[in-house]
């Protein structure tokens, strides 16, 4: 009886203490997250007024590894023994599509360094 009224004690105390210490993540993490959320874009809007361009390629490069790992880390969650064929095809894709979006970027970057630097000298000449 004693262990009895130990044991399930001990269990119910567990079942109270280890929700709490995951109800206190949870509120904890997403609090971390949403601070993140608030100071990150903050901290994006902040350079989008200061440094556009540079902004505007951080936009095409993060989303895209956003993206990645959004479609590698709940594989990991959800299918580990799928994993490796869905690493392998997804691995192929990714590097299309990086591959391709480099180019792109490195594009934009291009273009944006020269009409960065056009409109520098224009207002540097103007002064």
């Amino acid at each position: 009886m004693n262990a009895y009224t130990r044991i399930p004690t001990w269990n119910m105390n567990t079942y109270t203490r280890i929700p709490t210490w995951n109800m206190n993540t949870y509120t904890r993490i997403p609090t971390w997250n949403m601070n993140a959320y608030t100071r990150i874009p903050t901290w994006n809007m902040n350079t989008y007024t200061r440094i556009p361009t540079w902004n505007m390629n951080i936009y095409t490069r993060i989303p895209t590894w956003n993206m990645n790992a959004y479609t590698r880390i709940p594989t990991w969650n959800m299918n580990t023994y799928r994993e490796y064929e869905y690493l392998h095809k997804n691995t192929y894709m990714e590097y299309e599509y990086l591959h391709k979006n480099t180019y792109m970027e490195y594009e934009c970057l291009h273009k944006n360094t020269y009409m960065e630097y056009e409109y520098l000298q224009e207002y540097l000449h103007g002064i």
